[in-house]
């Protein structure tokens, strides 16, 4: 029982930290680059990030601004639950969040 409460309070707080991921760009968001839309295809947190439509080229993240729409927010949205349901939700819930894992850069707002 005590498994499965700690499952639904880790699966809502999964929830709230994928609200912050809304703001950011992710892997197949759209974004505006000199003017046009293109989608990001690969990006690890770099200075730099691929974009694709209609060719592949790798862009400053410095130079890119995402494209503000209820697609995309629901895009980056299901990204952050599938990030941290897929990588962290089985480790939560067997032992807690620990403090080496409050050191990674996965939370909001940290890089």
């Amino acid at each position: 029982m005590r498994r499965i409460l700690r499952s639904i309070g880790y699966r809502v707080y999964i929830r709230w930290l994928a609200l912050a991921w809304i703001g950011q760009i992710n892997i197949g968001d759209e974004v505006w680059h000199q003017g046009r839309r293109r989608f990001v295809s690969n990006w690890a947190g770099q200075p730099t990030m691929t974009l694709t439509d209609p060719y592949e080229e790798y862009v400053p993240a410095a130079e890119i601004r995402k494209v503000l729409s209820a697609k995309n927010a629901l895009h980056s949205y299901r990204s952050g639950i599938h990030f941290y349901t897929t990588n962290w939700l089985e480790i939560w819930i067997n032992n807690g969040i620990e403090p080496w894992v409050r050191a990674l850069p996965i939370w909001p707002g940290r890089k």
